[in-house]
Formats: structure tokens, C-alpha cells, sequence
């Protein structure tokens, strides 16, 4: 069984990689969370903001206490 605190680290780690990689994909500004250019780097608050979010909800989906079945 893996540790809580790894399996919320890589939960967390996946939606944020989700989100920027969608970004990058679909060339969505908000979602790409990090921006690297020449001599400037950029931090997207909303694309944090929604991660926080997506991360904070996810547990009501995936909650058996809820009656939610898989």
C-alpha cells in the first residue's frame, strides 16, 4: 500500500502535470502553470488556482462515505 503523504505527493503531482501538458497541447494560457523564456519565467496564478481547486474536489468524487461507487 503506498504512504498517504506519496500517494497525495504524486496526486498532486499528476494534476499539475495534466494541466500543463493539456496546456501546452491545446496551447491554453491559463493552464500553462509554468512559463520559461529567454531571461523571464512566469508562474499562471489561475492555472495553481484551478489545480488547488481540482485537488480540494476530488475527494468528494472519490469518497465511498458519499454512497459514490466506481
Amino acid at each position: 500500500m503506498i504512504n498517504s503523504k506519496i500517494g497525495g505527493y504524486l496526486l498532486g503531482v499528476g494534476v499539475i502535470a495534466c494541466y500543463t501538458l493539456l496546456g501546452y497541447v491545446f496551447n491554453i494560457e491559463v493552464l500553462k502553470i509554468f512559463t520559461v523564456s529567454e531571461g523571464d519565467f512566469g508562474v499562471s496564478f489561475i492555472g495553481i488556482l484551478i489545480c488547488v481547486v481540482t485537488l480540494l474536489l476530488l475527494p468528494l468524487f472519490f469518497n465511498k462515505k458519499n454512497g459514490a461507487t466506481r
